[in-house]
């Protein structure tokens, strides 16, 4: 995707599959998953940064 100009984002709590959000800072594998996407140069975020994110867009466009 990158050689097409995409850049992906990964929503960092939202990986856990069954997990719950509050479970994720403990879960070691995937906390280093989330990592070496990062050192490979993918960005990531959490699910209250792309809500808060969203919300701030969204207010730019009812002015």
């Amino acid at each position: 995707m990158t050689n097409r100009g995409y850049y992906g984002s990964f929503i960092r709590d939202c990986a856990t599959g069954r997990k719950a959000k509050k479970r994720q800072p403990r879960l070691k594998q995937t906390n280093a998953a989330i990592l070496l996407l990062e050192v490979l140069g993918q960005y990531s975020i959490t699910s209250d940064e792309i809500l808060k994110g969203f919300s701030a867009q969204a207010s730019s466009f009812e002015r």
